[in-house]
């Protein structure tokens, strides 16, 4: 009985993963703002000050600027304390 179980929830994981990822593809692709199905591209970039951890002082980042022609959006993209925002 506990084989069973443990093979449908391995067989039940990789069916939602793939059916994941065809939803997001077709959400994608039929976005109401679609202008191309391409990379997003860089577009300049610029520079953010941020409070250090554990001091009072501020630190200076630069952020990359993206444009992304699926969704027609521009978004910035920065590194602070070891985590990647977008």
């Amino acid at each position: 009985m506990k084989r069973l179980f443990i093979l449908l929830s391995v067989v039940l994981v990789l069916v939602s993963c793939q059916t994941w990822r065809e939803s997001a593809r077709r959400a994608r692709t039929s976005h109401p703002n679609f202008i191309a199905d391409m990379d997003p591209v860089s577009i300049g970039s610029a520079a953010a000050q941020f409070d250090k951890m554990f001091s009072s002082s501020l630190e200076k980042k630069d952020m990359d600027l993206y444009f992304d022609p699926r969704t027609d959006t521009v978004y910035l993209q920065f590194k602070h304390q070891t985590v990647t925002y977008r």
